[in-house]
């Protein structure tokens, strides 16, 4: 895995993550819908990747090998989690 991938990974994920955490707090009737938009921004602005890591895990669980980029992007997602946290101010 590149470093571009590891950045899109932490940085998508903290884009998705802080749009969650903001829209859970939030609990319009529009929270699904924002947190899809959210979704959709960090893809388009970081490119497809696993912003969820149950995305990881499934496709493990499916039969993929486990490999260096799996563990990776776990990492990535815990980093992107607590930037998140931070960001959001929780």
């Amino acid at each position: 895995m590149n470093m571009k991938k590891v950045v899109s990974e932490v940085f998508g994920t903290v884009v998705f993550l802080t749009i969650l955490i903001k829209a859970e707090k939030s609990r319009g009737m529009m929270t699904p819908l924002v947190v899809g938009f959210g979704l959709a921004a960090a893809m388009y602005m970081f490119g497809s990747g696993d912003y969820n890591p149950a995305t990881s895990f499934l496709r493990v669980f499916q039969g993929s090998k486990v490999d260096s980029d799996f563990f990776l992007k776990l990492l990535c997602h815990v980093a992107g989690a607590f930037l998140a946290k931070e960001l959001s101010g929780l």
